[in-house]
C-alpha cells in the first residue's frame, strides 16, 4: 500500500485537467490505463477497462462536488475528495484513497469507513457510498477502517489507527502510529509498522510481520493471541540467509530463554514473560532488541518464525 501512495504521487493525467470553475461533467476513460480528473462540480467519471486512477476532486483542490466514480474493469484507485461521493470500483480489486496531497486534500480528522455497510455513510471526510471496494488507504490522522467478507487490504498511513479485517484473508498495515489491528476471521497478515501497536489475529492461521531494523527505540508491538503451530511470525530486515532452513528460521538460531544461548542465536523467546528478541550477534557485543510481546509459555519453536 505504501508503494501505491508513491505511484499516485508520480502519476501524470491522460486527460487535460479541467479548470477550477464549478462545472458538472462526464469523463470517459479509454481501454488503457487512465488518470482522470473531475472538476469541482458534481461529476461522473468512468474509468473503463484496465487499471485506472480517478480523482473526484478538481485538479486544484479546494471546494468539491458530489461525484460518481466508476472504475469499471481492472484494479482501480478512486479518490473521491471531501464531497458526497459514490465510489464504485467495478470488476477487479479496487482501492479507495481517503486522503492525498496530490490534489491538496489532507483532512483535518481521521476517516471512519465500514465496507460492510451498504448505502451512504458519514466517513468524517465526506459522505461516501462504497460499491465493490476491497482496499482502503487512510489519512494522516486516526482512522477506523472496517472490512467485509472480501479479502481486504488496509493501510492506515500516519495516525493512531484501528483496522478491522473481519472475514476474508486480509492485509492490515498500520503504518506510523500506535495502532490497533484485528484480523477477524480468515488467514490474515498483520503489519504494525512504526509505533507501539496491538495486534490480534482472530481465528485462522495468521501472520504477524516485523521489520527488524525498525524494532528499536520502543517500537514494540503486543501480539494478543499468537498460537504456536498455527500462526507465524515473519521477520525481515538484516540478512539472515545463513540462518534459514527452508522458509523458517534455523533451529540453531532460535532459543527459549532470557538471553541468547551462543553466537549463533538470532532470536530468543523468554517464556516467563512472553518477550521476543532479535540478537544481531548472540554474543552480547550488540544489545538484543525486543521485537514483540507475546503471551507466556507458548511452546514457541523455530518453525513458528518465517523469513
Amino acid at each position: 500500500m505504501a508503494k501505491l501512495n508513491q505511484r499516485i504521487l508520480k502519476t501524470k493525467p491522460t486527460q487535460t485537467p479541467p479548470e477550477s470553475e464549478k462545472f458538472s461533467i462526464v469523463v470517459d476513460g479509454t481501454d488503457g490505463k487512465d488518470v482522470l480528473f473531475a472538476t469541482r462540480g458534481h461529476d461522473t467519471i468512468n474509468g473503463g477497462a484496465d487499471n485506472d486512477l480517478l480523482f473526484g476532486l478538481g485538479n486544484r483542490g479546494g471546494a468539491d462536488g458530489h461525484d460518481r466514480l466508476y472504475g469499471g474493469a481492472g484494479d482501480d484507485t478512486l479518490v473521491g475528495g471531501p464531497g458526497d461521493d459514490l465510489l464504485d470500483g467495478g470488476e477487479g480489486v479496487d482501492t479507495a484513497v481517503l486522503s492525498t496531497d496530490v490534489v491538496m486534500w489532507i483532512p483535518k480528522v481521521g476517516a471512519r469507513v465500514d465496507l460492510a455497510l451498504s448505502g451512504a455513510q458519514n466517513t468524517r471526510v465526506g459522505t461516501k457510498t462504497f460499491v465493490s471496494i476491497e482496499n482502503l488507504i487512510g489519512t494522516l490522522k486516526a482512522d477506523t477502517l472496517k472490512g467485509n467478507d472480501s479479502d481486504n487490504s488496509f493501510f492506515g498511513d500516519v495516525g493512531h489507527d484501528a483496522l478491522w479485517g473481519r472475514a476474508g484473508h486480509d492485509v492490515l498495515d498500520g503504518g506510523i502510529g500506535n495502532d490497533r489491528l484485528h484480523g477477524g476471521d480468515g488467514d490474515d497478515l498483520l503489519i504494525g509498522g512504526l509505533g507501539q501497536d496491538r495486534l490480534t489475529g482472530g481465528s485462522g492461521n495468521d501472520t504477524f510481520a516485523f521489520t527488524l531494523k525498525a524494532a528499536k527505540g520502543g517500537n514494540v508491538d503486543v501480539v494478543t493471541d499468537f498460537k504456536s503451530g498455527e500462526d507465524k511470525i515473519k521477520l525481515s530486515g538484516p540478512d539472515l540467509s545463513s540462518f534459514k532452513e527452508g522458509d523458517f528460521l534455523a533451529e540453531k538460531a532460535f532459543h527459549v530463554g532470557a538471553q541468547a544461548r551462543d553466537g549463533e542465536t538470532r532470536v530468543f523467546y523468554n517464556e516467563d514473560n512472553g518477550t521476543l528478541f532479535f540478537d544481531a550477534d548472540g554474543t552480547g557485543a550488540q544489545a538484543a532488541v525486543q521485537i514483540a510481546k507475546l503471551s507466556k509459555s507458548l511452546g514457541l519453536t523455530h518453525t513458528d518464525l518465517v523469513l
